[in-house]
């Protein structure tokens, strides 16, 4: 029976299209944009992380890429280490000694196990160069100075690198790793021995010798402090730098003080202490010195005088030395006739016979009243070594005559002749 008074009931098709009619409403409300939003926020964020974790790990792979070995550390830096050996120069035999690059006087200088250097010399060095050096991971960070453990990484390790950001990163991983696998007090060791000072003083026995004429075993504070400022700027040691480095040795005491590792007593009585000071720098000793200094420079040059000068380094050079010794007597004899001090129709003896190809001189030849100046240089032209060097071939000096043969060869070789020349 049909009843006009109920509402027809619904059918399947109607259910489905309100529901979606519903659904549609609801996306349209604040509820769902918010939703889709938070969605939208998380999928970014998401793939944000990805990038950023992606971008690290290229970034982290090449930092650490073809990081440099620290096993070898104790080879180079222990009692027995090869940068304890200073640089030598050899001549082309390489068994004539030409150079020793070692400060005279500190010969009697030894490796120091940390036990036998006093407690001054270790809080002072801690005080200049790394306040924080037991409690930082083994690098500073934001800090104006490297850790000990970053320098011997940056000096030792990374050296021939650039400066710059990825350096930066690849010493302080270095760092941490030194620290982490020999330990603070290896590393402090190590720093207190192989340390640059100034004077070719490395390590902290070798500066006690070169600066007070005794070992570091027998410092008081006031001479601490003062290596301890050379050691945080080498170049204004107390012999190149008096009165700076009487002045930083003041700051290394009052920063001793404000750490609290002496008082501020101590720190008055060490900085009015008088400092008995070597101030007597001895030369190094040199075979064939012209020739010896001209390498020194190319090496300079080169690879870096601190390392250098640091050690570990045997050079065997292209130095003849009886070539060299015939060309320092010729050069002498020659001057020795120019000037008067022999007679000019003197050519050799049986010590210096390349004087016998020198020329004769006229009596109107002598210069007893100028400087005569002469260098000479040999080189082997199909290798282009140098097999002499005689006299300061750097020193400004007008050619003569000499350059004529070149000039007129040159000049036939380009179909001049002598009535063009």
């Amino acid at each position: 029976m049909y009843n006009s008074g109920m509402s027809e009931t619904p059918n399947s098709a109607q259910i489905v299209w309100r529901r979606r009619s519903r659904s549609r409403k609801a996306g349209r409300g604040p509820a769902a944009q918010i939703k889709r939003g938070g969605i939208a926020l998380l999928a970014v964020f998401s793939l944000a992380l990805f990038v950023g974790i992606v971008a690290f790990s290229m970034y982290y792979a090449a930092i650490t890429t073809d990081l440099p070995n620290i096993e070898g550390l104790p080879l180079l830096l222990g009692e027995r280490g090869a940068l304890r050996q200073p640089t030598r120069l050899y001549d082309r035999t390489g068994e004539q000694l030409l150079v020793t690059l070692e400060n005279p006087n500190s010969r009697e200088a030894r490796y120091l196990f940390l036990e036998l250097i006093p407690t001054d010399v270790v809080n002072a060095t801690l005080a200049a160069r790394d306040p924080d050096f037991w409690e930082h991971p083994g690098y500073q960070r934001g800090a104006e100075k490297p850790s000990l453990a970053e320098q011997l990484a940056a000096e030792l390790l990374l050296w021939q690198e650039p400066e710059g950001i990825r350096r930066t990163w690849r010493t302080r991983f270095l760092a941490a790793q030194i620290t982490e696998t020999y330990g603070r007090e290896t590393i402090l060791e190590w720093y207190l021995n192989n340390a640059d000072y100034g004077q070719l003083a490395f390590g902290v026995d070798e500066a006690a010798w070169v600066y007070f004429g005794k070992s570091a075993e027998d410092l008081n504070l006031a001479e601490a402090a003062l290596l301890a400022a050379a050691v945080d700027a080498p170049a204004l040691n107390p012999i190149d730098a008096p009165q700076v480095a009487s002045e930083r040795q003041s700051q290394v005491l009052s920063q001793m003080a404000a750490l609290g590792l002496i008082s501020s007593s101590q720190a008055l009585s060490a900085n009015s202490q008088p400092i008995l000071l070597l101030t007597t720098a001895l030369p190094l000793e040199m075979s064939a010195p012209d020739f010896t200094r001209l390498t020194l420079d190319a090496l300079y040059g080169e690879i870096g005088q601190s390392r250098v000068e640091r050690g570990g380094l045997e050079v065997i050079t292209t130095l003849d030395l009886d070539l060299q010794a015939q060309a320092a007597c010729a050069i002498s004899v020659q001057l020795g006739r120019l000037n008067g001090s022999l007679p000019p129709d003197t050519l050799t003896d049986r010590t210096c016979q390349s004087a016998a190809l020198l020329p004769r001189l006229n009596r109107e030849e002598l210069l007893t009243e100028l400087p005569a100046e002469a260098a000479v240089v040999i080189l082997d032209p199909p290798s282009g070594e140098l097999l002499a060097l005689a006299g300061d071939v750097r020193a400004a000096r007008q050619s003569g005559t000499v350059l004529s043969p070149f000039i007129y060869l040159t000049a036939f070789t380009r179909g001049l002749s002598l009535i063009h020349i």
